[in-house]
């Protein structure tokens, strides 16, 4: 049966997490009420139960999916972790709703965490990049170089649905700088909000988010 889940947000916040003491550190990569995701560079097993501290606070989740993220190869691996909220105090919606509220826009289209290889256009963007979380209205783009707010920019994604890449347009919506989580926990990157997509492209997108709502 596909489930109707609620919107994620860009939010990268500073965490501790493990099964127990003493926890490993990570940073968020996206939130929600009922989940997140977070990079750490421990993997912890699909299934297991995992503490999380942030801003103070502690839930108690599992984890769902588990992806190694290769952001340069002569870097340690990290990884991404699927979360799902089990328990929390009434303090973390919240914390989220304070957060959420300092000129972070709530989207109209939800996102899915993802990891797919993206090539710019431009010869000067000859960087590695891969999309970390993806929607219909926009995308959270790892990479490295110098863009700022409102840059226009333009990309292939590769999706595993189709062997020919979408070619897609947008604007730099915010930047992430890599000095916004803690030290050797990967680079930034920025979110992209998309041009307004042709059919055909809407139909593939549309393709691809239809098989994540089934890989849970």
């Amino acid at each position: 049966m596909r489930t109707t889940r609620e919107p994620r947000f860009d939010l990268t916040l500073t965490v501790r997490l493990g099964p127990r003491k003493p926890l490993s550190p990570g940073t968020t990569c996206n939130v929600s009420r009922s989940g997140m995701c977070v990079r750490s560079a421990q993997a912890f097993p699909v299934n297991s139960t995992l503490f999380v501290e942030l801003e103070g606070l502690r839930v108690r989740g599992s984890v769902r999916w588990v992806r190694e993220v290769a952001d340069a190869p002569d870097q340690p691996p990290l990884y991404d972790h699927g979360v799902v909220i089990i328990s929390e105090g009434p303090e973390y919606p919240r914390c989220l709703e304070e957060k959420l509220g300092r000129g972070l826009e709530r989207r109209a289209f939800h996102r899915e965490m993802v990891d797919l290889r993206l090539a710019w256009l431009e010869p000067r963007l000859a960087l590695a990049s891969h999309a970390r979380d993806i929607g219909k209205g926009g995308l959270f783009v790892a990479t490295g170089g110098s863009f700022t707010p409102g840059q226009r920019v333009s990309f292939r994604l590769f999706l595993p649905v189709r062997a020919a890449p979408l070619i897609l347009e947008g604007r730099v919506a915010h930047v992430l700088p890599a000095s916004a989580g803690p030290p050797g926990q990967g680079q930034g990157g920025i979110g992209v909000a998309l041009d307004e997509l042709s059919a055909e492209q809407a139909e593939h997108m549309s393709e691809f988010l239809r098989t994540l709502e089934f890989d849970l």
